[in-house]
Protein backbone atom coordinates (compact mmCIF):
# COMPACT_ATOMS: atom_id res chain seq x y z
CA UNK A 1 0.00 0.00 0.00
CA UNK A 2 2.88 2.33 0.80
CA UNK A 3 4.38 1.66 -2.62
CA UNK A 4 1.08 2.47 -4.38
CA UNK A 5 0.90 5.78 -2.50
CA UNK A 6 4.47 6.54 -3.56
CA UNK A 7 3.61 5.70 -7.18
CA UNK A 8 0.57 7.99 -7.17
CA UNK A 9 2.66 10.77 -5.59
CA UNK A 10 5.34 10.36 -8.27
CA UNK A 11 2.75 10.42 -11.04
CA UNK A 12 1.36 13.71 -9.75
CA UNK A 13 4.90 15.11 -9.39
CA UNK A 14 5.90 14.34 -12.98
CA UNK A 15 2.52 15.50 -14.30
CA UNK A 16 2.86 18.87 -12.60
CA UNK A 17 6.48 19.23 -13.69
CA UNK A 18 5.84 18.43 -17.36
CA UNK A 19 2.40 19.99 -17.73
CA UNK A 20 0.80 16.80 -19.06
CA UNK A 21 -2.96 17.42 -19.19
CA UNK A 22 -6.15 15.33 -19.08
CA UNK A 23 -4.48 12.17 -17.77
CA UNK A 24 -7.06 11.55 -15.03
CA UNK A 25 -9.89 11.88 -17.55
CA UNK A 26 -8.14 9.65 -20.09
CA UNK A 27 -7.33 7.01 -17.46
CA UNK A 28 -10.95 7.06 -16.25
CA UNK A 29 -12.22 6.61 -19.83
CA UNK A 30 -9.72 3.81 -20.44
CA UNK A 31 -10.84 2.03 -17.26
CA UNK A 32 -14.49 2.38 -18.31
CA UNK A 33 -13.83 0.80 -21.72
CA UNK A 34 -11.76 -1.94 -20.10
CA UNK A 35 -14.55 -2.89 -17.69
CA UNK A 36 -17.13 -2.80 -20.47
CA UNK A 37 -14.89 -5.15 -22.42
CA UNK A 38 -14.65 -7.51 -19.41
CA UNK A 39 -18.44 -7.46 -18.95
CA UNK A 40 -18.98 -8.22 -22.64
CA UNK A 41 -16.46 -11.09 -22.43
CA UNK A 42 -18.43 -12.65 -19.58
CA UNK A 43 -21.66 -12.27 -21.50
CA UNK A 44 -20.23 -13.73 -24.73
CA UNK A 45 -18.75 -16.74 -22.87
CA UNK A 46 -22.09 -17.43 -21.15
CA UNK A 47 -24.04 -16.83 -24.37
CA UNK A 48 -21.90 -19.20 -26.45
CA UNK A 49 -22.05 -21.86 -23.72
CA UNK A 50 -25.85 -21.64 -23.80
CA UNK A 51 -26.19 -21.59 -27.59
CA UNK A 52 -23.74 -24.48 -28.18
CA UNK A 53 -24.51 -26.85 -25.26
CA UNK A 54 -27.71 -25.46 -23.74
CA UNK A 55 -25.95 -24.90 -20.40
CA UNK A 56 -27.35 -22.05 -18.34
CA UNK A 57 -25.26 -19.74 -16.16
CA UNK A 58 -27.52 -19.90 -13.08
CA UNK A 59 -27.72 -16.09 -13.27
CA UNK A 60 -31.31 -15.31 -14.23
CA UNK A 61 -30.63 -12.04 -16.06
CA UNK A 62 -27.91 -13.58 -18.26
CA UNK A 63 -30.01 -16.67 -18.99
CA UNK A 64 -33.01 -14.57 -20.06
CA UNK A 65 -30.77 -12.37 -22.20
CA UNK A 66 -29.26 -15.49 -23.83
CA UNK A 67 -32.77 -16.62 -24.81
CA UNK A 68 -33.37 -13.22 -26.44
CA UNK A 69 -30.12 -13.50 -28.44
CA UNK A 70 -31.05 -17.05 -29.48
CA UNK A 71 -34.20 -15.65 -31.02
CA UNK A 72 -32.42 -12.59 -32.47
CA UNK A 73 -28.96 -13.87 -33.52
CA UNK A 74 -28.10 -10.71 -35.47
CA UNK A 75 -27.45 -8.95 -32.15
CA UNK A 76 -24.62 -11.42 -31.43
CA UNK A 77 -22.62 -9.68 -34.16
CA UNK A 78 -23.41 -6.31 -32.60
CA UNK A 79 -22.01 -7.51 -29.26
CA UNK A 80 -18.85 -8.81 -30.97
CA UNK A 81 -18.34 -5.46 -32.71
CA UNK A 82 -18.88 -3.59 -29.44
CA UNK A 83 -16.27 -5.79 -27.75
CA UNK A 84 -13.76 -4.90 -30.47
CA UNK A 85 -14.52 -1.17 -30.11
CA UNK A 86 -14.16 -1.31 -26.32
CA UNK A 87 -10.82 -3.14 -26.51
CA UNK A 88 -9.48 -0.88 -29.28
CA UNK A 89 -10.49 2.30 -27.43
CA UNK A 90 -8.99 1.13 -24.15
CA UNK A 91 -5.65 0.22 -25.78
CA UNK A 92 -5.61 3.39 -27.88
CA UNK A 93 -6.12 5.61 -24.84
CA UNK A 94 -3.38 3.85 -22.85
CA UNK A 95 -0.91 4.41 -25.67
CA UNK A 96 -2.01 8.02 -26.04
CA UNK A 97 -1.27 8.60 -22.35
CA UNK A 98 2.16 6.96 -22.74
CA UNK A 99 3.08 8.90 -25.90
CA UNK A 100 1.79 12.24 -24.55
CA UNK A 101 3.77 11.87 -21.33
CA UNK A 102 6.89 10.83 -23.27
CA UNK A 103 6.53 13.79 -25.65
CA UNK A 104 6.05 16.31 -22.85
CA UNK A 105 8.92 14.84 -20.85
CA UNK A 106 11.27 14.95 -23.85
CA UNK A 107 10.37 18.61 -24.39
CA UNK A 108 10.88 19.28 -20.68
CA UNK A 109 14.29 17.57 -20.65
CA UNK A 110 15.42 19.39 -23.81
CA UNK A 111 14.44 22.67 -22.15
CA UNK A 112 16.40 21.53 -19.09
CA UNK A 113 19.46 20.95 -21.27
CA UNK A 114 19.15 24.48 -22.67
CA UNK A 115 18.42 26.08 -19.28
CA UNK A 116 20.70 24.09 -17.00
CA UNK A 117 23.65 24.22 -19.41
CA UNK A 118 25.64 21.64 -17.47
CA UNK A 119 24.55 18.26 -18.86
CA UNK A 120 27.11 16.25 -20.80
CA UNK A 121 26.22 15.11 -24.34
CA UNK A 122 25.71 11.49 -23.29
CA UNK A 123 23.52 12.49 -20.32
CA UNK A 124 21.45 14.76 -22.58
CA UNK A 125 20.80 11.92 -25.03
CA UNK A 126 20.05 9.48 -22.22
CA UNK A 127 17.63 11.71 -20.32
CA UNK A 128 15.79 12.96 -23.41
CA UNK A 129 15.39 9.58 -25.10
CA UNK A 130 15.79 6.64 -22.70
CA UNK A 131 14.54 8.11 -19.43
CA UNK A 132 11.56 9.90 -20.99
CA UNK A 133 10.43 6.74 -22.79
CA UNK A 134 10.57 4.62 -19.65
CA UNK A 135 8.56 7.15 -17.64
CA UNK A 136 5.90 7.29 -20.38
CA UNK A 137 5.79 3.48 -20.24
CA UNK A 138 5.34 3.77 -16.47
CA UNK A 139 2.14 5.80 -16.94
CA UNK A 140 0.50 3.38 -19.38
CA UNK A 141 1.36 0.43 -17.14
CA UNK A 142 -0.15 2.13 -14.11
CA UNK A 143 -3.40 2.72 -16.00
CA UNK A 144 -3.26 -0.89 -17.24
CA UNK A 145 -2.73 -2.15 -13.71
CA UNK A 146 -5.86 -0.38 -12.49
CA UNK A 147 -7.80 -1.78 -15.46
CA UNK A 148 -6.72 -5.37 -14.82
CA UNK A 149 -7.41 -5.18 -11.07
CA UNK A 150 -10.98 -4.05 -11.75
CA UNK A 151 -11.37 -6.78 -14.36
CA UNK A 152 -10.29 -9.36 -11.79
CA UNK A 153 -12.96 -8.03 -9.40
CA UNK A 154 -15.69 -8.21 -12.05
CA UNK A 155 -14.73 -11.70 -13.22
CA UNK A 156 -14.27 -12.89 -9.64
CA UNK A 157 -17.72 -11.62 -8.68
CA UNK A 158 -19.27 -13.59 -11.53
CA UNK A 159 -17.50 -16.79 -10.47
CA UNK A 160 -18.50 -16.33 -6.81
CA UNK A 161 -22.11 -16.24 -7.91
CA UNK A 162 -21.63 -19.21 -10.25
CA UNK A 163 -19.58 -21.67 -8.16
CA UNK A 164 -18.03 -20.47 -4.92
CA UNK A 165 -16.62 -23.89 -4.00
CA UNK A 166 -14.47 -24.27 -7.11
CA UNK A 167 -13.41 -20.64 -7.02
CA UNK A 168 -12.18 -21.11 -3.44
CA UNK A 169 -9.79 -23.81 -4.75
CA UNK A 170 -8.35 -21.34 -7.24
CA UNK A 171 -8.27 -18.68 -4.52
CA UNK A 172 -6.12 -20.94 -2.35
CA UNK A 173 -3.72 -21.40 -5.28
CA UNK A 174 -3.58 -17.65 -5.79
CA UNK A 175 -2.59 -17.11 -2.16
CA UNK A 176 0.25 -19.59 -2.64
CA UNK A 177 1.44 -17.57 -5.63
CA UNK A 178 1.69 -14.29 -3.73
CA UNK A 179 5.05 -14.92 -2.08
CA UNK A 180 7.01 -16.23 -5.11
CA UNK A 181 5.60 -13.43 -7.29
CA UNK A 182 6.60 -10.84 -4.69
CA UNK A 183 10.14 -12.26 -4.66
CA UNK A 184 10.33 -12.38 -8.47
CA UNK A 185 9.20 -8.75 -8.79
CA UNK A 186 11.88 -7.67 -6.30
CA UNK A 187 14.60 -9.52 -8.24
CA UNK A 188 13.35 -8.07 -11.53
CA UNK A 189 13.45 -4.52 -10.15
CA UNK A 190 17.03 -5.06 -9.03
CA UNK A 191 18.03 -5.99 -12.58
CA UNK A 192 16.27 -2.89 -13.94
CA UNK A 193 18.33 -0.77 -11.55
CA UNK A 194 21.51 -2.45 -12.81
CA UNK A 195 20.37 -1.97 -16.42
CA UNK A 196 19.84 1.74 -15.81
CA UNK A 197 23.42 2.22 -14.57
CA UNK A 198 24.93 0.10 -17.35
CA UNK A 199 22.91 1.92 -20.02
CA UNK A 200 24.30 5.24 -18.79
CA UNK A 201 27.79 3.77 -18.84
CA UNK A 202 27.33 2.65 -22.47
CA UNK A 203 26.16 6.15 -23.47
CA UNK A 204 29.24 7.66 -21.81
CA UNK A 205 31.46 5.27 -23.76
CA UNK A 206 29.77 6.19 -27.04
CA UNK A 207 30.30 9.89 -26.36
CA UNK A 208 33.96 9.36 -25.45
CA UNK A 209 34.67 7.32 -28.61
CA UNK A 210 32.80 9.65 -30.98
CA UNK A 211 34.56 12.72 -29.59
CA UNK A 212 37.99 11.08 -30.00
CA UNK A 213 37.45 8.95 -33.10
CA UNK A 214 40.36 10.52 -35.03
CA UNK A 215 42.82 9.91 -32.21
CA UNK A 216 41.58 6.35 -31.69
CA UNK A 217 41.99 5.52 -35.39
CA UNK A 218 45.40 7.17 -35.67
CA UNK A 219 46.67 5.20 -32.67
CA UNK A 220 44.97 2.06 -34.03
CA UNK A 221 43.03 1.49 -30.83
CA UNK A 222 39.72 0.61 -32.57
CA UNK A 223 39.72 -3.07 -31.60
CA UNK A 224 40.47 -2.28 -27.98
CA UNK A 225 37.65 0.30 -27.83
CA UNK A 226 35.21 -2.08 -29.54
CA UNK A 227 36.15 -4.85 -27.09
CA UNK A 228 35.63 -2.51 -24.14
CA UNK A 229 32.25 -1.37 -25.52
CA UNK A 230 31.26 -4.98 -26.26
CA UNK A 231 31.96 -5.93 -22.63
CA UNK A 232 29.65 -3.16 -21.42
CA UNK A 233 26.91 -4.21 -23.87
CA UNK A 234 27.23 -7.86 -22.82
CA UNK A 235 26.71 -6.81 -19.21
CA UNK A 236 23.72 -4.67 -20.23
CA UNK A 237 22.19 -7.54 -22.22
CA UNK A 238 22.70 -9.88 -19.27
CA UNK A 239 20.78 -7.52 -16.96
CA UNK A 240 18.03 -7.01 -19.56
CA UNK A 241 17.64 -10.74 -20.24
CA UNK A 242 17.56 -11.58 -16.53
CA UNK A 243 14.86 -8.97 -16.03
CA UNK A 244 12.94 -10.30 -19.04
CA UNK A 245 13.21 -13.92 -17.80
CA UNK A 246 11.83 -13.11 -14.37
CA UNK A 247 9.06 -11.03 -15.97
CA UNK A 248 8.11 -14.03 -18.13
CA UNK A 249 8.00 -16.34 -15.12
CA UNK A 250 5.93 -13.77 -13.24
CA UNK A 251 3.47 -13.50 -16.14
CA UNK A 252 3.13 -17.22 -16.85
CA UNK A 253 2.79 -18.50 -13.27
CA UNK A 254 -0.92 -17.56 -12.78
CA UNK A 255 -1.94 -19.15 -16.11
CA UNK A 256 0.11 -22.27 -15.35
CA UNK A 257 -1.49 -22.62 -11.92
CA UNK A 258 -4.99 -22.12 -13.40
CA UNK A 259 -4.59 -24.87 -15.98
CA UNK A 260 -2.87 -27.15 -13.48
CA UNK A 261 -5.69 -26.83 -10.90
CA UNK A 262 -8.32 -27.08 -13.65
CA UNK A 263 -6.68 -30.28 -14.87
CA UNK A 264 -6.79 -31.75 -11.36
CA UNK A 265 -10.46 -30.82 -10.91
CA UNK A 266 -11.53 -32.22 -14.29
CA UNK A 267 -9.47 -35.39 -13.79
CA UNK A 268 -10.38 -36.23 -10.21
CA UNK A 269 -13.33 -34.10 -9.02
CA UNK A 270 -15.48 -33.55 -12.13
CA UNK A 271 -18.58 -35.19 -10.66
CA UNK A 272 -18.28 -33.20 -7.43
CA UNK A 273 -17.66 -29.73 -8.82
CA UNK A 274 -20.25 -29.69 -11.62
CA UNK A 275 -18.27 -27.40 -13.91
CA UNK A 276 -20.03 -25.54 -16.73
CA UNK A 277 -18.44 -24.17 -19.92
CA UNK A 278 -19.13 -20.60 -18.92
CA UNK A 279 -17.41 -21.14 -15.54
CA UNK A 280 -14.34 -22.64 -17.22
CA UNK A 281 -14.22 -19.84 -19.79
CA UNK A 282 -14.56 -17.05 -17.23
CA UNK A 283 -12.04 -18.77 -14.93
CA UNK A 284 -9.44 -18.81 -17.73
CA UNK A 285 -10.25 -15.16 -18.46
CA UNK A 286 -9.92 -14.34 -14.74
CA UNK A 287 -6.47 -15.82 -14.41
CA UNK A 288 -5.38 -14.25 -17.66
CA UNK A 289 -6.38 -10.91 -16.10
CA UNK A 290 -4.59 -11.95 -12.91
CA UNK A 291 -1.46 -12.58 -15.01
CA UNK A 292 -1.84 -9.13 -16.53
CA UNK A 293 -2.17 -7.63 -13.04
CA UNK A 294 1.07 -9.32 -12.05
CA UNK A 295 2.87 -8.27 -15.25
CA UNK A 296 1.68 -4.66 -15.14
CA UNK A 297 2.58 -4.37 -11.45
CA UNK A 298 6.04 -5.76 -12.21
CA UNK A 299 6.37 -3.24 -15.05
CA UNK A 300 5.31 -0.47 -12.69
CA UNK A 301 7.97 -1.56 -10.21
CA UNK A 302 10.58 -1.69 -12.96
CA UNK A 303 9.62 1.61 -14.59
CA UNK A 304 9.44 3.22 -11.17
CA UNK A 305 13.22 2.84 -11.04
CA UNK A 306 13.40 5.41 -13.83
CA UNK A 307 10.85 7.78 -12.35
CA UNK A 308 12.79 7.62 -9.07
CA UNK A 309 15.99 8.50 -10.93
CA UNK A 310 14.16 11.38 -12.60
CA UNK A 311 12.92 12.68 -9.25
CA UNK A 312 16.41 12.44 -7.78
CA UNK A 313 17.72 14.30 -10.80
CA UNK A 314 15.23 17.12 -10.29
CA UNK A 315 15.37 17.32 -6.50
CA UNK A 316 19.16 17.09 -6.24
CA UNK A 317 20.21 19.08 -9.29
CA UNK A 318 22.53 22.00 -8.82
CA UNK A 319 20.76 25.29 -8.43
CA UNK A 320 20.86 27.32 -11.61
CA UNK A 321 22.47 30.62 -10.65
CA UNK A 322 21.76 33.02 -13.52
CA UNK A 323 23.45 35.83 -11.64
CA UNK A 324 26.79 34.06 -12.06
CA UNK A 325 27.02 35.46 -15.59
CA UNK A 326 26.56 39.22 -16.04
CA UNK A 327 27.07 41.87 -18.72
CA UNK A 328 29.03 44.90 -17.53
CA UNK A 329 30.68 47.93 -19.07
CA UNK A 330 34.24 46.73 -19.09
CA UNK A 331 37.06 45.94 -21.49
CA UNK A 332 37.46 42.30 -20.44
CA UNK A 333 35.73 38.99 -19.88
CA UNK A 334 36.51 38.32 -16.23
CA UNK A 335 36.44 35.00 -14.35
CA UNK A 336 36.23 35.80 -10.65
CA UNK A 337 36.78 32.79 -8.38
CA UNK A 338 34.79 30.53 -10.74
CA UNK A 339 34.02 26.90 -9.91
CA UNK A 340 32.15 24.69 -12.38
CA UNK A 341 31.20 21.02 -12.69
CA UNK A 342 28.76 19.21 -14.97
CA UNK A 343 25.46 17.87 -13.66
CA UNK A 344 25.93 14.62 -11.76
CA UNK A 345 29.73 15.04 -11.55
CA UNK A 346 31.28 15.73 -8.16
CA UNK A 347 34.79 16.77 -9.19
CA UNK A 348 34.79 20.30 -10.69
CA UNK A 349 36.27 21.00 -14.12
CA UNK A 350 37.50 24.35 -12.81
CA UNK A 351 37.87 25.40 -9.20
CA UNK A 352 38.38 28.97 -7.96
CA UNK A 353 39.43 30.08 -11.45
CA UNK A 354 40.54 33.70 -11.87
CA UNK A 355 41.15 34.88 -15.43
CA UNK A 356 40.88 38.01 -17.59
CA UNK A 357 40.34 37.92 -21.36
CA UNK A 358 40.91 41.40 -22.85
CA UNK A 359 38.58 42.98 -25.39
CA UNK A 360 39.44 42.99 -29.13
CA UNK A 361 42.32 40.57 -28.73
CA UNK A 362 42.87 37.16 -30.33
CA UNK A 363 43.30 34.67 -27.48
CA UNK A 364 44.17 31.04 -28.11
CA UNK A 365 43.49 28.30 -25.56
CA UNK A 366 45.42 25.02 -25.63
CA UNK A 367 45.33 21.84 -23.60
CA UNK A 368 44.93 18.08 -23.91
CA UNK A 369 41.63 16.41 -24.76
CA UNK A 370 39.32 16.69 -21.78
CA UNK A 371 41.28 19.50 -20.19
CA UNK A 372 38.28 21.86 -20.34
CA UNK A 373 38.94 24.10 -23.35
CA UNK A 374 35.37 23.88 -24.67
CA UNK A 375 34.02 24.27 -21.14
CA UNK A 376 36.00 27.49 -20.77
CA UNK A 377 34.40 28.81 -23.97
CA UNK A 378 30.98 27.89 -22.58
CA UNK A 379 31.60 29.74 -19.34
CA UNK A 380 32.97 32.80 -21.13
CA UNK A 381 29.83 33.06 -23.27
CA UNK A 382 27.22 32.25 -20.61
CA UNK A 383 26.35 28.91 -22.21
CA UNK A 384 27.35 27.36 -18.89
CA UNK A 385 26.72 29.08 -15.56
CA UNK A 386 29.32 28.79 -12.83
CA UNK A 387 28.32 26.84 -9.72
CA UNK A 388 30.24 29.41 -7.70
CA UNK A 389 31.91 32.70 -8.52
CA UNK A 390 31.16 35.20 -11.29
CA UNK A 391 31.81 35.57 -15.00
CA UNK A 392 31.33 39.11 -16.31
CA UNK A 393 31.43 39.97 -20.01
CA UNK A 394 31.43 43.25 -21.90
CA UNK A 395 28.89 41.85 -24.41
CA UNK A 396 26.33 39.12 -24.95
CA UNK A 397 26.75 39.11 -28.74
CA UNK A 398 28.69 35.94 -29.53
CA UNK A 399 29.51 34.02 -32.71
CA UNK A 400 30.65 30.40 -32.75
CA UNK A 401 32.54 28.14 -35.16
CA UNK A 402 33.30 24.49 -34.30
CA UNK A 403 35.12 21.62 -35.97
CA UNK A 404 31.76 20.36 -37.27
CA UNK A 405 29.48 23.39 -37.79
CA UNK A 406 25.73 22.90 -37.68
CA UNK A 407 24.51 22.27 -41.25
CA UNK A 408 20.87 21.37 -41.79
CA UNK A 409 18.92 20.30 -44.86
CA UNK A 410 17.77 23.61 -46.30
CA UNK A 411 18.91 26.31 -48.68
CA UNK A 412 22.45 27.67 -48.60
CA UNK A 413 20.99 31.05 -47.60
CA UNK A 414 19.10 29.60 -44.61
CA UNK A 415 22.25 27.92 -43.36
CA UNK A 416 24.29 31.11 -43.69
CA UNK A 417 21.81 33.40 -41.90
CA UNK A 418 20.86 30.91 -39.16
CA UNK A 419 20.62 33.06 -36.01
CA UNK A 420 20.61 36.31 -38.02
CA UNK A 421 17.20 36.01 -39.70
CA UNK A 422 15.95 39.23 -38.08
CA UNK A 423 18.90 41.28 -39.34
CA UNK A 424 17.65 41.33 -42.97
CA UNK A 425 20.99 40.19 -44.32
CA UNK A 426 21.55 41.19 -47.95
CA UNK A 427 22.21 38.48 -50.53
CA UNK A 428 25.03 40.60 -51.89
CA UNK A 429 26.85 40.42 -48.55
CA UNK A 430 26.44 36.65 -48.44
CA UNK A 431 27.72 36.22 -51.99
CA UNK A 432 30.67 38.50 -51.26
CA UNK A 433 31.68 36.40 -48.24
CA UNK A 434 31.20 33.12 -50.15
CA UNK A 435 33.62 34.44 -52.73
CA UNK A 436 36.02 35.86 -50.16
CA UNK A 437 36.22 32.57 -48.26
CA UNK A 438 36.39 30.58 -51.53
CA UNK A 439 33.80 28.15 -50.20
CA UNK A 440 33.10 26.69 -53.64
CA UNK A 441 35.28 26.24 -56.69
CA UNK A 442 32.93 27.95 -59.13
CA UNK A 443 30.63 30.97 -58.87
CA UNK A 444 27.70 28.89 -60.11
CA UNK A 445 27.79 26.96 -56.84
CA UNK A 446 27.14 30.17 -54.91
CA UNK A 447 23.43 29.80 -55.64
CA UNK A 448 21.82 30.83 -52.33
CA UNK A 449 18.62 28.94 -53.11
CA UNK A 450 20.20 25.55 -53.69
CA UNK A 451 19.64 22.84 -51.09
CA UNK A 452 22.59 21.67 -49.01
CA UNK A 453 23.13 19.10 -46.27
CA UNK A 454 26.08 17.95 -44.20
CA UNK A 455 26.38 15.10 -46.73
CA UNK A 456 26.65 17.34 -49.79
CA UNK A 457 29.47 19.49 -48.38
CA UNK A 458 33.05 18.73 -47.44
CA UNK A 459 34.13 19.26 -43.82
CA UNK A 460 36.18 22.28 -44.96
CA UNK A 461 33.18 23.85 -46.74
CA UNK A 462 31.08 23.38 -43.63
CA UNK A 463 33.68 25.15 -41.51
CA UNK A 464 33.82 28.07 -43.95
CA UNK A 465 30.03 28.35 -43.85
CA UNK A 466 30.35 28.38 -40.05
CA UNK A 467 32.78 31.34 -40.28
CA UNK A 468 30.44 33.27 -42.61
CA UNK A 469 27.49 32.58 -40.29
CA UNK A 470 29.48 33.91 -37.33
CA UNK A 471 30.63 37.07 -39.13
CA UNK A 472 27.16 37.81 -40.56
CA UNK A 473 25.69 37.81 -37.04
CA UNK A 474 27.92 40.83 -36.24
CA UNK A 475 29.22 39.54 -32.89
CA UNK A 476 31.47 41.32 -30.47
CA UNK A 477 33.12 38.02 -29.58
CA UNK A 478 33.77 34.99 -31.81
CA UNK A 479 34.35 31.63 -30.14
CA UNK A 480 36.42 29.19 -32.18
CA UNK A 481 36.53 25.53 -31.15
CA UNK A 482 39.01 23.66 -33.39
CA UNK A 483 37.46 25.78 -36.12
CA UNK A 484 40.21 25.26 -38.72
CA UNK A 485 40.89 21.58 -38.07
CA UNK A 486 39.33 20.50 -41.39
CA UNK A 487 40.86 23.22 -43.58
CA UNK A 488 43.77 22.77 -45.95
CA UNK A 489 46.79 25.09 -45.85
CA UNK A 490 45.50 27.58 -48.45
CA UNK A 491 42.06 27.75 -46.83
CA UNK A 492 43.65 28.41 -43.43
CA UNK A 493 45.57 31.34 -44.90
CA UNK A 494 42.31 32.79 -46.25
CA UNK A 495 40.59 32.38 -42.87
CA UNK A 496 43.54 33.83 -40.94
CA UNK A 497 43.60 36.88 -43.20
CA UNK A 498 39.88 37.50 -42.66
CA UNK A 499 40.19 36.96 -38.90
CA UNK A 500 42.95 39.56 -38.71
CA UNK A 501 40.61 42.06 -40.38
CA UNK A 502 37.91 41.61 -37.73
CA UNK A 503 37.97 44.26 -35.01
CA UNK A 504 36.45 41.90 -32.47
CA UNK A 505 37.47 39.62 -29.61
CA UNK A 506 38.42 36.08 -30.67
CA UNK A 507 38.67 33.26 -28.14
CA UNK A 508 40.17 30.32 -29.95
CA UNK A 509 40.39 26.74 -28.58
CA UNK A 510 42.91 24.78 -30.62
CA UNK A 511 45.39 21.92 -30.65
CA UNK A 512 47.58 23.77 -33.17
CA UNK A 513 48.76 27.05 -31.60
CA UNK A 514 51.59 27.32 -34.15
CA UNK A 515 49.00 28.05 -36.83
CA UNK A 516 47.97 31.18 -34.94
CA UNK A 517 51.29 32.95 -34.49
CA UNK A 518 49.43 36.24 -34.94
CA UNK A 519 47.42 35.67 -31.73
CA UNK A 520 47.83 38.24 -28.96
CA UNK A 521 47.61 35.88 -25.95
CA UNK A 522 48.05 32.17 -25.30
CA UNK A 523 46.28 30.46 -22.40
CA UNK A 524 47.40 26.96 -21.41
CA UNK A 525 45.29 24.44 -19.47
CA UNK A 526 47.33 21.72 -17.78
CA UNK A 527 45.83 18.85 -15.81
CA UNK A 528 47.99 18.06 -12.79
CA UNK A 529 46.81 15.26 -10.49
CA UNK A 530 43.23 15.78 -11.63
CA UNK A 531 43.34 19.57 -11.09
CA UNK A 532 43.22 22.09 -13.96
CA UNK A 533 45.92 24.73 -13.91
CA UNK A 534 45.17 27.72 -16.15
CA UNK A 535 48.03 30.04 -17.01
CA UNK A 536 49.21 32.50 -19.67
CA UNK A 537 52.07 31.34 -21.88
CA UNK A 538 54.72 34.02 -21.81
Amino acid sequence: MRFIKEVVSDILYVSKLTGTKNKKRLIAISITFSQLSAAVDIFIIGLFAYLITGQQTQITFLDLTAIFFEKNPIFILVIVVLRFLFMFSQSYILRKIEFDVTKNLKEFMLQEVFDKRSYSVSDSYFYINELSGHIGYFYSNFAGFVNHVLQVLILGTYLIISNLFVLSIFGFGTILLFFPIKKIIKISRNYVDKSYSTMRQSMDEIERVVENVFLIKILKKENEEIKKFSTTLELLNSHLMNNHSFNLINGYLPSFLTLFILGIIISFFKSVTNLTLDFIGVTLKLFNSFSLVSISFSNIMNSHVHITKFKDLQLNKKKLINDNFVIEKTNEIIFDNVTFSYEGVENPIFKDLNLKLPKQKHIIITGDNGSGKSTLLGLASGIYFANKGLVSSFSNKFGYVSAQPYIFKDSLRSNLVYGSEKKNVLDADLLSLLTKFKVFKSQSENNLNRQITNKSLSSGQMQKIGFIRAIISQPDVILLDESTSNLDYDSKLIVFKILKEQKITIINSTHDPENFDFADLHIKINVVEGQRKVSFDS
